[in-house]
């Protein structure tokens, strides 16, 4: 893109909006809705199945986890800052997956000063062994997103959308096919 094509940077946010953080290096200001409701406290997991002969972030997950934050941050119309988020994801051959498949009964992101966080559990799914075969398999993603901001309002069409919860218009809004 041709730079006098781009529109101009602004030095100041326009009325309303308050600047996120200071200017860093000339960067233009990050202009954000101001703290105007009560703390709103999301958790939830965003999942995604993708055959691996088209998966679009195969091998660059972390990239793939850092869109969806960014998007589902648009999405909600707050800073990208107030978004924590993390990938977990495992290979099954067939869809849909056998009943011996592993199951992900809970996935959250959790700071170390709350009730939730758990350190060092790790559990073994036993399960017959699996004759290997040349088959394109599934990526089964789950990304755990956890969002604490005070810039929600309760009519949000992000949060509407969210609570609404049908995986294919959020998929639609999030727009990132894995």
């Amino acid at each position: 893109t041709d730079r006098s094509s781009l529109p101009t940077c602004l030095n100041s946010c326009p009325a309303g909006p308050e600047v996120l953080s200071a200017k860093l290096n000339g960067d233009v200001p990050a202009c954000v809705s101001p703290r105007n409701f009560p703390l709103s406290r999301l958790r939830f997991v965003f999942r995604e199945i993708c055959q691996e002969s088209k998966c679009r972030f195969l091998d660059n997950w972390d990239l793939y986890r850092q869109m969806v934050s960014v998007k589902i941050a648009h999405i909600l119309g707050i800073p990208l800052s107030e978004v924590l988020s993390a990938l977990l994801f495992w290979k099954e051959e067939v869809m849909p997956p056998p009943s011996d498949a592993r199951v992900l009964t809970r996935f959250m992101v959790a700071r170390r000063d709350e009730a939730d966080f758990v350190v060092n559990i790790t559990r073994r799914l036993d399960r017959p062994q699996r004759r290997l075969s040349a088959v394109d398999k599934f990526y089964m993603l789950h990304v755990a997103m956890r969002i604490d901001t005070q810039r929600l309002s309760s009519r949000s069409r992000g949060l509407l959308l969210l609570q609404e919860n049908s995986t294919s218009r959020i998929q639609q809004y999030v727009g990132i096919p894995a």
